[in-house]
């Protein structure tokens, strides 16, 4: 009796593309329509106050009354930003 030999199924190229095509769609409409983070909202302000206003108000004497203030010195990087840790590249032709 003659054995027949069976191929293992081969996905055909009109299934390979059809199913790349919906995976895409699928990753694109995940990532328009996920709620972004609270955090990372931008978050818009409208000022009623003209800018003519706010240059008739600081005068020479209001500006040089002022006083300086101390700002937060940060020195940790936020924890959602990645660092790059490669170094420079030295073999660039600007930097020998």
């Amino acid at each position: 009796m003659i054995q027949r030999q069976t191929k293992p199924f081969q996905f055909p190229w009109l299934g390979t593309i059809l199913l790349s095509v919906l995976v895409g769609v699928l990753l694109v409409a995940l990532r328009r329509f996920a709620k972004p983070d609270s955090s990372d909202a931008v978050i818009r302000h409208s000022v009623d106050t003209r800018s003519d206003d706010a240059f008739k108000y600081w005068t020479a004497e209001k500006m040089r009354n002022t006083k300086n203030t101390t700002m937060p010195h940060l020195t940790a990087p936020d924890r959602g930003k990645k660092r790059s840790r490669r170094s420079p590249h030295t073999s660039d032709p600007e930097h020998s």
